[in-house]
């Protein structure tokens, strides 16, 4: 499919999603979605994401690392997890509030990862 956003797009997109909940779970949905999303000029899937940026498994992955590969994702060719600018530091704010908010942190963790994410972000 063309990047355009126009009408057409969005009602093919719509019946492709519908038809994929038909046939797989929500949590193989995100599965295949996180290891075919670019995550920068040319590095395709979570595992490169994470190898390249982190040096890290995903699995290996602190939360503040999580958050900001997440925060990227709208706009990968143009965000760096590495960078904490203010497109980064806004959306893994977002992220973390969700996560707590949702209860899938607590807010140890939720502190924690935001003191972290803050704190390179003044860096």
């Amino acid at each position: 499919m063309s990047p355009d956003k126009n009408i057409s797009r969005k009602v093919k997109e719509w019946f492709i999603a519908k038809n994929l909940e038909k046939s797989l779970k929500k949590s193989r949905i995100l599965e295949i979605y996180l290891n075919i999303s670019e995550w920068g000029y040319n590095i395709f899937g979570l595992k490169a994401a994470s190898q390249i940026y982190f040096e890290k498994l995903p699995s290996e992955l602190e939360l503040h690392q999580m958050v900001r590969l997440a925060a990227v994702l709208p706009n990968p060719l143009e965000m760096d997890p590495r960078v904490v600018n203010s497109s980064v530091l806004w959306r893994s704010k977002l992220i973390l509030k969700r996560l707590l908010k949702y209860q899938f942190i607590n807010e140890l963790e939720y502190q924690n990862a935001l003191e972290t994410i803050e704190a390179l972000a003044e860096a």
